[in-house]
């Protein structure tokens, strides 16, 4: 039996003068606290942690609003029971090897794409 969550939401944020808005935002988002959170090299990541993929998605599909912000580098709901079943909202890292919950890199599905003009 697994003590850890089953599902993951993580956001990275890049320290700059707008962090703190952002951190905020986030948290009024999730309506939480997250979990976790770690900055290193003028980055914050923030995980929130959940037992069933509903919460974590209404979480995820919330944060999907600050994706097109330049300063939130990765916007990821992982499943930690099975990888294929992660998807990634927002991917700008650079030069970063590895995975969260050891998944591959996956993408939005299609409920969550943002339209860009009809």
């Amino acid at each position: 039996m697994s003590l850890l969550p089953k599902f993951d939401v993580v956001v990275w944020i890049m320290k700059t003068d707008a962090f703190p808005a952002l951190r905020d935002e986030l948290i009024g988002l999730a309506a939480d606290e997250p979990d976790e959170s770690t900055e290193y090299e003028g980055m914050v990541d923030f995980h929130w942690r959940f037992d069933s993929f509903a919460e974590a998605e209404s979480v995820a599909a919330a944060f999907t609003v600050l994706r097109q912000k330049p300063e939130v580098v990765f916007l990821r709901l992982s499943n930690c029971d099975d990888s294929k079943a992660s998807f990634t909202f927002k991917d700008e890292r650079h030069g970063h090897v590895g995975g969260l919950c050891s998944d591959p890199p996956a993408y939005a599905p299609p409920f969550l794409w943002i339209r860009t003009g009809e």
